[in-house]
């Protein structure tokens, strides 16, 4: 993904920015999948997971749907 109208002060490393700001964005949208997924398991609002998810790390999100599924 050359472009000639790279800004000068980035130098090098394209592709790599590219793919570290696609990762990114991937992530996002996985982050809100699970969010949706949650929303739909509990049916709880959407205010309601956002506050909840952000103060969980990944393991205890991930606790929390295994027992969401196991019940």
């Amino acid at each position: 993904m050359s472009d000639p109208k790279w800004p000068w002060y980035l130098p090098g490393w394209h592709d790599d920015i590219y793919a570290i700001g696609m990762i990114g964005l991937n992530y996002c949208q996985l982050e809100t999948a699970f969010r949706h997924l949650f929303s739909a398991s509990t049916g709880m609002s959407g205010f309601q997971v956002e506050a909840f998810f952000q103060r969980l790390q990944n393991d205890a999100r991930l606790k929390v749907f295994d027992q969401l599924y196991k019940a």
